[in-house]
């Protein structure tokens, strides 16, 4: 293997070689007969067997999680995915101390990642987004791009609990003959008052022309809501009845 030799003009000598695969390399250091080559001493503790473990390539180096998927509805709380260190077989790396890096660019520029060793060959990746929209994740190892790098994520706005509400109200009304028989053909005058804490609320009122008459209504106020149905006039089984929105 090519060893390259500087003289440091000190008395000391530096000495570079690199290793292309793991396994055990013996290394000798020689001072040579400047008269005669051919003959050579031992420096002292020489020869050495080096042992070189499998390093991490990052062409084989993976990253994986919720943080990576291509489509996220945007959340409450960071993101997480990991990245698996891997030698040039594939086989994982069971040590840390990789120098990764992991650059998230969003809609509205840069976004701060935090990198956990997690000492065993594995490092978790955290981030939260700044809002909604496309998200482009570069791992690099020593400034070389991992295996499947730049990840594309799209983040979708997702429905926050605290700013959604009940957008229409509905209920059906069944209209029955004296008998108490359903009746099953719409036209007749069935009616729907609501009145709320501020005044009356419109409610569409529409006949299936089935017996059946559908309302459906909008509240946008906190309070008790007075909804009223009447055939011709006549209030209905039940009804008035109070809605209370909290």
């Amino acid at each position: 293997m090519p060893v390259d030799i500087k003289d440091n003009g000190d008395g000391t000598y530096k000495c570079t070689y690199q290793p292309k695969d793991p396994g055990t390399y013996h290394v000798e250091v020689v001072e040579r007969n400047p008269s005669n080559p051919l003959y050579y001493d031992h420096l002292k503790n020489s020869p050495i067997d080096v042992v070189i473990d499998a390093g991490t390539d990052a062409s084989q180096t993976i990253a994986y999680g919720p943080g990576l998927e291509p489509t996220i509805f945007e959340p409450a709380e960071d993101l997480k995915f990991t990245i698996e260190a891997r030698d040039k077989a594939g086989k994982p790396i069971k040590q840390g101390g990789d120098n990764f890096d992991v650059d998230i660019q969003g809609p509205d520029g840069p976004i701060p990642a935090k990198i956990v060793d997690n000492k065993d060959g594995t490092y978790g990746v955290s981030y939260k987004p700044h809002g909604p929209g496309p998200h482009d994740i570069a791992v690099t190892l020593d400034d070389v791009p991992i295996k499947g790098s730049t990840f594309h994520v799209d983040i979708k706005p997702s429905a926050w609990a605290r700013n959604t509400f009940i957008k229409e109200y509905s209920f059906v009304v069944q209209c029955r003959d004296i008998r108490d028989h359903d009746l099953h053909e719409g036209g007749q005058p069935v009616g729907v008052e609501i009145k709320g804490p501020k005044g009356v609320v419109n409610a569409k009122l529409s006949d299936n022309h089935d017996g059946t008459y559908s309302v459906v209504y909008s509240i946008k106020d906190k309070g008790e809501y007075k909804i009223n149905v009447t055939v011709d006039g006549t209030s209905v089984k039940g009804s008035p009845f109070i809605q209370t929105v909290g």
